[in-house]
């Protein structure tokens, strides 16, 4: 690993920026790597950097000795600091993992920076045409036809206007569980009813329902729907119903 193109430090964040990318090329998880094989490769890189590139390098350095410190622990595999070699290399492990959830934050975050930078907030339009003309002429009793009637259509059209404004939102609350109640209640005092009797309803909300709610019911086999011939009349039979 001593290409040039290894060398380009200044292409990382900082020395778990380049632990994590040699992780990325051996292609495997973070806590199954081979600490020792990591270490070897990172070594090798600080290794091979040139007396200018120290300055830069500092903090690599840094990471290069505590490296040095636990791959010795490591070979020597002395009992007594067992456990504080399993503690340091956990902390590293540990230190990469969230560093590279760090990185994942931080792309998503980019990403959501730039998609929003795409975005064009209309500057506020003129209220101008939605306000009322006002209009300081008065009638009386001298004002002509003309007059009368140009106030009149001044007055038909902030009328129409203020109508247009006007929304209605119509509330429903028939639900498909309270139509089968009314229609289990149709069934027991109305022997087969029509089709034509079930959708007499007051409008088309009602249609949608009733229509879900039969389905619903069919496949259940609450009901049974019967036609005697092409296009003859459909009729309704109650089937096993559990009220």
């Amino acid at each position: 690993m001593s290409s040039e193109v290894e060398l380009q430090i200044e292409n990382f964040e900082g020395p778990l920026d380049l632990l994590l990318s040699l992780v990325k090329e051996k292609q495997m998880d973070i806590f199954s790597i081979d600490l020792a094989e990591l270490a070897n490769s990172y070594l090798k890189l600080i290794d091979s950097l040139k007396d200018t590139n120290l300055d830069l390098a500092s903090e690599y350095l840094v990471m290069a000795a505590s490296l040095i410190q636990l791959k010795a622990k490591m070979v020597l595999d002395d009992p007594n600091s067992k456990k504080q070699v399993e503690e340091e290399k956990s902390d590293l492990l540990r230190q990469l993992s969230e560093y590279q959830q760090f990185k994942k934050i931080s792309r998503e975050l980019r990403e959501k920076e730039d998609k929003r930078s795409n975005i064009f907030i209309k500057d506020v339009s003129s209220y101008d045409n939605f306000q009322y003309e006002i209009d300081e002429s008065k009638l009386d009793g001298k004002s002509d036809a003309i007059k009368l009637i140009m106030a009149m259509r001044k007055m038909f059209e902030r009328t129409n206007a203020r109508k247009l404004k006007e929304t209605t939102i119509e509330k429903f609350n028939l639900s498909p569980a309270e139509r089968r109640i009314e229609l289990i209640q149709l069934l027991n005092n109305n022997d087969n009813p029509t089709f034509d009797q079930i959708f007499s309803v007051p409008s088309m909300n009602h249609f949608v329902v009733t229509m879900l709610t039969l389905l619903d019911m069919s496949r259940k086999q609450e009901i049974i729907l019967h036609q005697d011939q092409q296009f003859g009349k459909i009729t309704i039979k109650k089937g096993v119903i559990n009220e």
